[in-house]
């Protein structure tokens, strides 16, 4: 017999309904067991719990007798069920593997609530045991009891999703105890890692270790990464080989580790796929943080297997490689022996961020940090950047990466594709897949393009072949064969440009295309209300700003809120609702692609009172699953910037005036030209508007107009305060200008 029977009595017996209970201590020989307290009588017996059942059964029989007696006790009832699992004799409390077949839901909800026993289980390991949604949930109730100490859990290969990740996540956060989690050989995907890098960040999650092997990661989960590792302070050992994390995912990783609140101490990566450059920056990132030891190797799968599902664990790996998977791997390998010939770094690759260098998601992140475009003209989205050196550079808003052999200077502009659809025979046989861009740089000059999709590819039914480019030229269309297909990119080297963008052929009409999706949701203060507008589109860059600059006008500002938690698909309908009762027009919205230059479907509605917030939530109108939602707090809510008249009033910025643009952008080539004195305005707006670095970065510019040209660049991410600050700097160093310029 095994140790620990009372434990184990203990387990069943609490699991027992009180009725239950009841009978059980009326049908036991001695009847002075359930009378220990004054009234207790055979037939009402003392109301006690299942612990002291087991306590004073042990005490008086001995651990066999009291087992037997209880097991006999237990067929009289009908329950023999509830004894099955302890028969098995797997030395429950001592932390073992198991693996036993396929069970009920009812019988993992009973086999998990011996985790709400006091003293009971430290470690479990249920690694290729299958768990319905129902069995998680059960397992995720259990670990909020208070009186779980679970320290270590491995689920290994139990056919995990990224729903089931998410109910796990919601339990860490109040988890005080767990301090080891392998979720590894389950497709969690991006939005399931999503969910649990959130909830990593609360300071009160004790997780010092966590396994996520083969999970289906790509770089869209490595942001939130990031910002888990700048935020906790416990998690010691990540591992996250054998996914498709990229130069480009492992470049935002390293960024996270460099925070000075990390404490990671070990960390194993697929170093397969890593370019010569990223490899040689984790060795400088150990050099940086000596406690911190990176195994990036050939990857050597530590997991343990005990039983007879290891070789089939194997073989599922295998299995899961799809034709995508092999060809990025293939394509990596001879990519990596290519740019070592030229002399030029991987695509993906974002080059030396130094921990101190400032920058946004609007500049282009390279090997000598941030590099900021210039905005040649905002409403059509027309930007110029200059890359300083060879290397690859990366804009996060617009999603563009180049690799360049040399300096080059290259202009970007966002088009919209209803312009040139026309010239696409036939149209319906293609699908727009992605943002349109024209692109101009001198021959030669850039390696290597990374064009934006929003296709997913996690989703089964998608084929790489269906994937072209096109080139929009004088004299037509050409459509190009990218050089390869990734997780939201399409890559061509030694690319020509024109206006250019990826299209999808459409081989069976009737397939539904999955998608990368985004929701957009702003906001507008009335003085009784607040007025919202919902917008449902593919996740591309050119849509959200035009979006963004027809919002501006109206006043309204964007709350950001994370994406869709699934993939979702074009020409699918989704319903809109809210936690308060509030009326929604229109409640349902298709996800449909519309051209920048069109208005884009989205949904109003209006909230009088927030109070302690409101739940959002997007549902597929097909079978009602949750696919969004949100919560909209008062602290989310702030006014838009005032616009300014151009009446010559003392202040530069009316409330009333809607269809304005702030002083500053307004005389904007004026200023450029007119302006004298540089120096004396960026001497204002040091340490106010203007970090270290931008102060010296304008100063550094040889003459005033491209000193002011500089300044502006940084101007368009800042808010009509630092405007305002830049408008007093001119009015005190230029006051006749201003002057001038108002009368104009």
């Amino acid at each position: 017999m095994a140790e620990g029977v009372q434990q184990r009595l203990a387990w069943i017996l609490e699991f027992m309904s009180k009725e239950q209970l009841r009978e059980f201590l009326l049908r036991l020989p001695d009847k002075d067991l359930c009378q220990h307290s004054p009234g207790a009588t055979p037939a009402q017996p003392e109301e006690v719990g299942g612990m002291e059942v087991a306590s004073r059964l042990v005490a008086q029989y001995g651990e066999q007798q009291a087992w037997d007696l209880a097991q006999q006790t237990w067929e009289q009832m009908g329950l023999s069920q509830l004894c099955a699992p302890a028969r098995k004799e797997p030395a429950m409390l001592s932390g073992s593997r198991y693996s036993w077949g396929l069970f009920t839901d009812s019988w993992w909800q009973m086999f998990f609530s011996i985790l709400k026993v006091p003293g009971s289980l430290r470690e479990l390991d249920l690694s290729g045991n299958s768990l319905s949604c129902s069995a998680v949930q059960s397992l995720c109730d259990a670990l909020k009891s208070p009186r779980c100490h679970l320290e270590t859990l491995r689920l290994a290969n139990c056919g995990l999703t990224a729903e089931d990740c998410r109910a796990l996540a919601r339990v860490l956060s109040n988890n005080w105890h767990l301090i080891e989690l392998d979720l590894s050989f389950n497709k969690l995907r991006d939005n399931g890692a999503r969910h649990l890098f959130q909830e990593l960040r609360h300071s009160c999650c004790r997780l010092e270790r966590l396994m996520l092997v083969s999970c289906n990661l790509t770089p869209r989960c490595c942001q939130d990464l990031v910002s888990m590792l700048s935020n906790n302070s416990i998690l010691s050992e990540l591992d996250l080989r054998k996914n498709y994390l990229g130069d480009f995912g492992v470049r935002l990783l390293c960024e996270g580790l460099r925070q000075y609140n990390c404490e990671l101490m070990f960390l194993w990566l697929d170093g397969t796929r890593l370019s010569a450059e990223v490899t040689e920056m984790l060795r400088l990132l150990q050099q940086e943080k000596p406690h911190l030891v990176i195994n990036y190797g050939k990857p050597n799968v530590t997991i343990t297997k005990e039983d007879a599902g290891e070789q089939q664990m194997d073989d599922e790996m295998d299995e899961e490689t799809t034709p995508l998977q092999r060809q990025e791997s293939e394509s990596e390998e001879s990519y990596d022996q290519e740019t070592c010939a030229d002399g030029w770094s991987s695509p993906e690759s974002l080059g030396d961020m130094p921990e101190e260098s400032l920058g946004t998601d609007d500049d282009f992140w390279g090997p000598t940090g941030p590099v900021t475009p210039e905005v040649g003209d905002e409403d059509r989205g027309l930007y110029r950047v200059h890359f300083p050196v060879a290397g690859s550079y990366h804009c996060p808003n617009m999603r563009l990466y180049f690799v360049v052999r040399g300096p080059v200077t290259i202009e970007i502009e966002f088009c919209a594709w209803d312009q040139f659809l026309d010239q696409i025979v036939p149209q319906h046989s293609w699908m727009v897949a992605g943002p349109l861009f024209d692109i101009k740089a001198e021959p030669g000059t850039v390696a290597a393009v990374y064009l934006p999709h929003f296709i997913d590819l996690q989703e089964e039914g998608v084929d790489i072949s269906w994937f072209q480019v096109a080139h929009f030229k004088e004299d037509g269309i050409l459509l190009e064969k990218p050089t390869r297909v990734e997780p939201c990119y399409t890559v061509l080297e030694n690319p020509s440009f024109s206006p250019m963008g990826v299209l999808l052929r459409k081989i069976h009409s009737f397939l539904s295309i999955p998608v990368i999706s985004n929701v957009l949701l702003y906001h507008r203060l009335h003085p009784e209300e607040v007025n919202f507008h919902l917008y449902l589109l593919p996740s591309d860059c050119t849509i959200e700003k035009a979006v963004d600059n027809e919002k501006k006008k109206f006043q309204f500002v964007r709350i950001h809120k994370p994406p869709p938690l699934t993939p979702l698909h074009i020409g699918s309908r989704y319903i809109v609702s809210g936690s308060q009762k509030m009326e929604i027009i229109p409640e349902e919205l298709e996800l449909c692609y519309r051209s920048p230059g069109k208005p884009q479907l989205f949904s109003e509605f209006y909230v009088g009172h927030l109070g302690s917030g409101i739940r959002l939530q997007i549902k597929s109108k097909n079978d009602e699953t949750v696919v969004w939602e949100a919560l909209v707090k008062s602290g989310d809510l702030r006014p838009a910037a005032p616009l300014v008249s151009q009446a010559p009033t003392a202040s530069p910025s009316p409330p009333d005036a809607l269809d304005l643009l702030h002083f500053m952008d307004q005389h904007r080539a004026q200023l450029v030209t007119r302006v004298t004195s540089v120096d004396a305005i960026l001497d204002k707006l040091h340490g106010q508007v203007l970090s270290e670095e931008q102060y010296e970065r304008v100063r550094a510019e040889p003459t005033n107009p491209d000193k002011m040209r500089k300044l502006f660049s940084f101007s368009k991410s800042w808010n009509w305060a630092c405007k305002d600050q830049l408008y007093r700097a001119l009015k005190e160093t230029h006051p006749h200008l201003i002057v001038d310029l108002w009368e104009k």
